[in-house]
């Protein structure tokens, strides 16, 4: 959903650009051969959204300067808008919902965890239970339930002969 929203707003910007600050795209190559980075809606996008939100400081890093340009003002404040729109706002709030994913990872992890430390994994009975005699859910685990028997034991029904 963010991604969406990301990628209307940089079809927004893209939209500007092209009807008002296309001149601003077009830098003189080494061979005389014009670079156009916006000669069409679609190229004017992929520029704007491959470049502008991988730029540290936006869309106005990867283009010509304004500098004494009758539209210089507003192309100054387009830059800091998409600057602040796209690389500040939408790109932390794509980092917020990564990081929170992996807190909740982390989160599942640490039941898991706990549940393994707290309960019996084969027969599932808690600790509280068994804790009643000392050592007792040590022994249980180690002596009664070990899970190693388990497995050796699932390994020996897999490799013996029917």
């Amino acid at each position: 959903l963010t991604v969406g929203l990301l990628t209307i707003i940089c079809y927004i910007y893209t939209v500007i650009a092209f009807n008002f600050f296309r001149k601003f795209y077009v830098s003189e190559e080494e061979e005389g051969q014009p670079d156009a980075k916006c000669h069409d809606m679609l190229t004017c996008f992929v520029f704007h959204f491959y470049k502008g939100v991988r730029a540290g400081g936006g869309i106005g890093d990867e283009i010509e300067p304004p500098d004494g340009d009758d539209l210089e003002y507003v192309r100054i404040i387009f830059d800091f808008s998409f600057y602040l729109f796209i690389t500040l706002i939408l790109l932390a709030i794509i980092q917020g919902f990564i990081i929170d994913a992996f807190g909740a990872l982390r989160d599942q992890m640490d039941g898991v965890q706990e549940e393994l430390e707290n309960n019996c994994f084969i027969c599932g009975i808690g600790k509280d239970y068994f804790d009643k005699d000392p050592h007792g859910f040590e022994t249980h685990v180690e002596k009664e339930h070990n899970l190693a028997h388990y497995l050796f034991f699932l390994q020996y029904l897999i490799e013996k002969d029917e």
